[in-house]
């Protein structure tokens, strides 16, 4: 789809997002939940605070700026895929990535450098750090 989805000024609130979509824009929330279960290509949060998004299948790209606590649980379909992690915070983060064979205990948090790009190899889970804009 080409569709794009924008949160923004929510606080409090929980929303699950089914359709595949191009783009999520999470934008000023406070204490927001968002549950994407399907194929997007962008995810945004921008001046997020303690906002928590659970990434079920693909999303190349997320991008976390000026957000203060942000979490990201990415499950197995989009580890597998490789997403790329930007962050233009001003402080590392973490997300927490599922492994393989989906066990409860299969989960491993990987910490997010700011002002660096991530790559998460879904093989050894192993984060790979490299400049914005290299």
């Amino acid at each position: 789809s080409h569709m794009n989805v924008c949160i923004a000024n929510c606080s409090n609130s929980q929303f699950k997002i089914s359709q595949k979509l191009k783009g999520v824009v999470i934008e000023k929330c406070e204490s927001v939940a968002v549950e994407l279960e399907n194929e997007i290509v962008t995810l945004d949060m921008v001046n997020c605070k303690k906002c928590t998004v659970f990434v079920k299948d693909k999303a190349p790209l997320i991008q976390v700026e000026n957000c203060e606590e942000p979490k990201l649980i990415l499950f197995n379909p989009c580890v597998v895929d490789k997403p790329r992690i930007m962050s233009a915070n001003s402080t590392n983060f973490s997300v927490d990535a599922q492994q393989e064979n989906r066990e409860e205990s299969d989960w491993k948090s990987i910490m997010i450098p700011y002002q660096l790009q991530t790559e998460i190899n879904p093989d050894n889970f192993r984060a790979t750090n490299t400049l914005i804009g290299l």
